[in-house]
C-alpha cells in the first residue's frame, strides 16, 4: 500500500505527496459520484413532477372537454420537455416545436417579449402555422 514501482521496475516507497494525491483523487471521485447521483435524483424528481403535472392537467381537461387535445407548444428548445416527450406522446399529449413550423428565426428581438415568450408579431405568424400543423 505504501510502495510503488518506479520507471525501472524497482519497488519504491510512496512519498507524502504521492499519498496525498491518491487520497485526494479517491475522495474527489467519491464526492463527484455523490454529487452526480444527487443531481440525477433531483432531475428525475423534477421531470416526474412535470410529467405528472401535464398528465393530470390532460386528465382534468378531458373530463370537462372530452374531445379536446392537449398540446404543448415549445417556443425555444426546452430540454425538460425533450426528456419527457416520449411519455407525453404515449399519453396523447402533442408536443409542437416552433422550429418545426417555420424557418423564421423567432429568437430575434423583433419577435420576442423576453427570452422565452413570443410577442404579438410572432403570434400573428405562429397561430396560422399551428392551426395548419394541428389540422384546425
Amino acid at each position: 500500500m505504501f510502495y510503488k514501482y518506479d520507471k525501472n521496475n524497482k519497488l519504491k516507497k510512496y512519498s507524502e505527496k504521492d499519498l496525498w494525491w491518491w487520497h485526494s483523487y479517491i475522495l474527489r471521485n467519491i464526492y463527484m459520484k455523490k454529487i452526480d447521483n444527487f443531481v440525477i435524483k433531483i432531475l428525475n424528481k423534477k421531470n416526474n413532477f412535470l410529467l405528472d403535472h401535464f398528465l393530470l392537467a390532460n386528465k382534468k381537461i378531458k373530463e370537462i372537454y372530452p374531445n379536446s387535445e392537449f398540446v404543448i407548444f415549445v417556443y425555444n428548445g426546452d430540454l425538460q420537455i425533450q426528456l419527457i416527450q416520449e411519455e407525453l406522446e404515449k399519453s396523447g399529449i402533442k408536443v409542437v416545436y416552433l422550429s418545426e413550423l417555420s424557418d423564421i428565426d423567432f429568437s430575434q428581438p423583433y419577435y420576442r417579449l423576453d427570452e422565452q415568450h413570443p410577442n404579438s408579431k410572432a403570434w400573428d405568424i405562429i397561430v396560422p402555422l399551428l392551426a395548419k400543423k394541428l389540422n384546425l
